[in-house]
């Protein structure tokens, strides 16, 4: 699993260790690696009105 973590674009080996000693043992997840608590992107929202824009 480390060397997955690390082939990806902008892990290294620090951030490849946080990660497998935060999530701990990957099968507790139904869905498997897809999204872990705290990793998956926020929902789409619109950005915030500026008074330019009125």
């Amino acid at each position: 699993m480390f060397h997955h973590l690390t082939s990806l674009h902008g892990i290294g080996p620090f951030g490849a260790a946080q990660l497998l000693v935060e999530v701990g043992d990957i099968t507790r997840f139904p869905n498997g690696p897809t999204s872990p608590p705290g990793t998956a992107p926020p929902p789409s929202t619109p950005p915030p009105e500026t008074s330019s824009q009125r």
